[in-house]
């Protein structure tokens, strides 16, 4: 009876939340492009039904992560939103927050008449960091030819 009536009240609740409202959409670590395409599908839907709403991608990258590693991610993201699911480019904006332990993607659904969200600063300064430079794997290299 409890899980009936804890059910029926997060029904309530879920029913009466803003369906315009600003909010982090998905939070996501270093994870594989196939799985971040179906993260960047669901968004898609969620886009296309809100157009009223824009996405706004918040990139660390990690301490171990090659030059560039954020602005990579994001323009991967974009082009794969714009390119293949057809959001238009001025719906999803980026900014590469800086550097944490490990890399960290916030995305987060903003309405289009708001200021861009607040997030957390970088906890790590990028003159302690031992970035990579000069990435030797196939994926970073084939990356770095895309285009904003």
């Amino acid at each position: 009876m409890k899980s009936i009536l804890t059910f029926t009240l997060c029904l309530v609740l879920v029913g009466t939340a803003p369906a315009d409202s600003a909010r982090m959409f998905d939070e996501y670590g270093d994870i594989q492009f196939a799985d971040e395409k179906a993260r960047l599908d669901n968004l898609a839907i969620h886009l296309k039904q809100k157009p009223d709403m824009d996405v706004w991608y918040y990139i660390f990258a990690g301490t171990k992560n090659c030059e560039g590693e954020a602005r990579r991610r994001a323009v991967r993201a974009k082009n794969y939103l714009v390119k293949t699911r057809g959001i238009q480019p001025d719906r999803v904006k980026w900014v590469d927050e800086g550097y944490r332990e490990h890399l960290l993607v916030e995305v987060w659904v903003w309405p289009r008449k708001l200021s861009k969200p607040y997030t957390k600063n970088s906890s790590l300064d990028k003159s302690e960091l031992p970035m990579i430079r000069n990435c030797k794997s196939k994926e970073h290299q084939r990356q770095r030819r895309i285009n904003l």
